[in-house]
């Protein structure tokens, strides 16, 4: 393949070559990148992603600036600073838009210790901050850092960064404690502020899970501290489970349950409401027999009251009358005629 340079350039950012004979070179200034035609069907750019070219046209990408191989390559930083000495490092300036070689004090990224967790706490010092500065011995800088290597849940273990004069906690350098990791209470409706708080609050108000699976028509019982899932009859049971004792209620020693018992006083009672049937049955016969006796009685006085009252219309009769055999009248005589007889003439 022949190359071939010809005037195919541009000034515009974005713009690449519709297309490209074998071997034909095209230049994007704004760029700084290089359209190599390689005879194929496709546009290939320099990160290998392809798009279809007219047949034979096709291209493919080459950054040749600095801006170009940036996203790819590490530039030499030699270009924008000095060659580096010993300690200094890497860094991107915004200035330059470029990485340059500093010094690590210029750019506050402090000093790292590391110390341990049995060395903190055998350390001189009031607070954690003094013991953390006794155990690496030395004065720290603000953005020094510290490491506590250590167990999970041990007094000290963790990552400290200086600020403000203090030592200051910013993680669990080993696994955390539910302890250290802070807890969203705003949906729960717990109080706790922690995970650690939140599990304790749990224990303390709420029903733990019981302990074992639960059965059909079981129900959920306290049993010894904790939860368990239990045949309701376990819980309550019937009648006939529960010993009674007869002795100080007059009923039978046979009833020794409570089922036996209320089925004694079921009879009893009902025996009772049969008496009582009965003996309001008999006072109801009674008292008809008597309501009947009394009326007999009532038409025998009536009757001997109105042989009483003719007894005594007839005495006056016979009282009002002349005996035959003559007497002596004290009265005068009437006649039919209405002519009085003197009786004192005769």
């Amino acid at each position: 393949m022949s190359i071939s340079l010809q005037n195919l350039r541009s000034i515009t950012a974005g713009v690449t070559p519709p297309s490209l004979l074998p071997g034909q070179l095209c230049f994007n200034l704004a760029d700084q990148k290089m359209f190599v035609g390689d005879g194929s069907d496709f546009f290939t750019y320099f990160d290998g992603t392809q798009q279809p070219a007219p047949a034979g046209a096709g291209w493919f990408e080459v950054p040749v600036g600095s801006g170009g191989l940036s996203n790819y390559y590490l530039e030499n930083p030699c270009n924008y600073s000095p060659a580096p000495t010993s300690g200094q490092i890497l860094a991107y300036s915004g200035t330059l838009g470029k990485p340059v070689w500093e010094d690590a004090s210029t750019l506050g990224t402090g000093s790292v210790y590391v110390t341990t967790n049995a060395a903190v706490t055998v350390a001189p010092g009031v607070t954690v901050s003094d013991k953390i500065s006794s155990a690496i011995g030395a004065t720290p800088k603000e953005a020094d850092s510290a490491i506590v290597t250590g167990l999970p849940g041990e007094t000290y273990q963790g990552l400290y960064l200086f600020t403000s004069g203090n030592w200051t906690f910013a993680a669990g350098y080993a696994d955390p404690e539910a302890l250290q990791v802070p807890y969203n209470n705003a949906v729960s409706g717990l109080l706790a502020a922690t995970v650690q708080a939140a599990l304790d609050e749990l224990a303390a108000t709420k029903l733990p899970q019981a302990s074992n699976t639960p059965q059909d028509q079981d129900i959920l019982a306290w049993n010894s501290g904790s939860p368990v899932w239990q045949a309701a009859s376990s819980v309550y049971p019937d009648a006939s489970q529960v010993a009674f004792d007869p002795s100080s209620t007059g009923l039978p020693s046979f009833a020794n349950d409570v089922q036996q018992a209320l089925s004694l006083t079921w009879q009893l009672a009902n025996t009772a409401n049969t008496i009582a049937t009965d003996a309001q049955a008999d006072a109801t016969a009674a008292q008809t027999t008597a309501n009947i006796a009394l009326n007999n009685s009532i038409t025998a006085v009536n009757t001997a009251n109105s042989a009483v009252t003719t007894a005594n219309s007839a005495l006056a009769v016979a009282n009002a009358a002349l005996p035959k055999a003559g007497g002596t009248m004290t009265g005068d005589i009437v006649f039919n005629t209405g002519q009085p007889v003197d009786a004192g003439t005769f």
